[in-house]
């Protein structure tokens, strides 16, 4: 095997196929590791940041491990930092990170620690959110580090509840909740309600500005503001409209009350698990909820596919645990390479690991 670093994006489009098809078989890895998900949000975000994509192949090619990783220069504590992180989580856009590889040959995974520690000298700290508490090239990247004496730190971020529909004796009875009945059959009682789902970026883009001004009022009506007021966020959206177009894995989902747009979801079917990601609804009709009424069709469009799950993905707001019978555990972990980044990082707790940290790694 030999492991490869990826600094430009017409390279990393060449092992598209080859890059999908480990994340497909990875157990552990997520729509947010794929291809599309990963070049939209660098053509969106990635502005003056690094590609740092490790690749791991075998004789023949086929990629047995990746890290979809880039280097920032930011300021960390008030210190400058060359920061490595996993594209995607540094603006919570991806809800999952994972370093995609072959659970059968996790040597491939070891290479690419193995690369980072060897080429310490380019970072000064690496920094990934969301990584999943069951996620094994994770869990092997922190235990890697710990055995070279690094200091690790890993905190827990947040929640991701999910519906495992597997798991439940009655998986229906969740759409004869109370509350998704009441507000839905509301709107089926004064007037026609409908619900659509399409993939193909042609149906969806004539939706997209609405689904950003939408947004933008309900945040608003909230007292906040939406991301969709950024360029660069809108852009994204539009992206990943181009980059999965024809994959069937972008699901793009309307609720129209007499034929007038009250509800849209941004979301994707992947794995056989349907992924909550950006929804949003006319907050003029907020009293009748209308969100709530989105989700029912979204659970039941879930169901009649037989999909294994559905997931709300990243975040703890109220509404998820009412319907969740699982909840994933997602944390950060923050590997630093100066005493003086981990003393600033960790406190006073942390000086008096910095002496053992140091001695530690001098003996290696």
């Amino acid at each position: 095997m030999k492991i490869s670093l990826i600094t430009e994006l017409d390279s990393f489009d060449q092992v598209k196929e080859r890059w999908n098809s480990l994340v497909d078989n990875d157990p552990y890895s997520t729509v947010f590791q794929r291809h599309e998900f990963i070049k939209s949000w660098w053509k969106a975000f990635g502005g003056s940041s690094e590609l740092m994509i490790l690749v791991v192949s075998d004789k023949g090619g086929r990629i047995m491990a990746a890290a979809p990783l880039m280097l920032s220069r930011r300021y960390e504590n008030l210190l400058p930092q060359r920061v490595v992180t996993l594209i995607g989580s540094d603006n919570w856009a991806a809800d999952y990170s994972v370093f995609p590889f072959d659970p059968d040959f996790p040597e491939a995974a070891r290479m690419i620690f193995d690369w980072l520690n060897i080429h310490r000298e380019t970072w000064d700290q690496i920094v990934i959110k969301n990584v999943p508490g069951k996620a094994l090239s994770l869990k092997g990247l922190e235990e890697y580090f710990s055995l070279w004496h690094y200091p690790v730190c890993r905190n827990r971020l947040q929640d991701a509840p999910t519906i495992l529909f597997n798991k439940l004796e009655d998986p229906e009875k969740i759409l004869r909740k109370k509350s998704l009945v009441r507000h839905f059959n509301y709107f089926k009682r004064n007037g026609e309600l409908n619900f659509t789902e399409v993939s193909e970026a042609c149906l969806i883009k004539p939706f997209m500005e609405d689904f950003f001004s939408q947004h933008i009022e309900r945040r608003r009506a909230a007292g906040d503001k939406s991301q969709f007021l950024q360029k660069s966020q809108r852009e994204f959206y539009y992206s990943m409209l181009t980059e999965f177009d024809g994959s069937g894995i972008l699901k793009f989902s309307v609720v129209t009350f007499n034929d007038q747009p009250i509800a849209f979801h941004f979301g994707f079917q992947y794995k056989l698990r349907y992924y909550w990601y950006k929804p949003t609804f006319n907050p003029a009709l907020s009293k009748h909820s209308p969100g709530e009424v989105l989700l029912r069709f979204l659970i039941q469009s879930a169901l009649e596919k037989d999909l294994r799950e559905f997931d709300f993905g990243a975040g703890s707001e109220k509404f998820k645990y009412r319907f969740a019978n699982h909840i994933r555990k997602l944390d950060e972990l923050r590997i630093i390479d100066s005493a003086i980044a981990y003393a600033a990082f960790c406190g006073r707790a942390g000086l008096r690991q910095v002496r053992s940290w140091l001695l530690g790694r001098e003996s290696n």
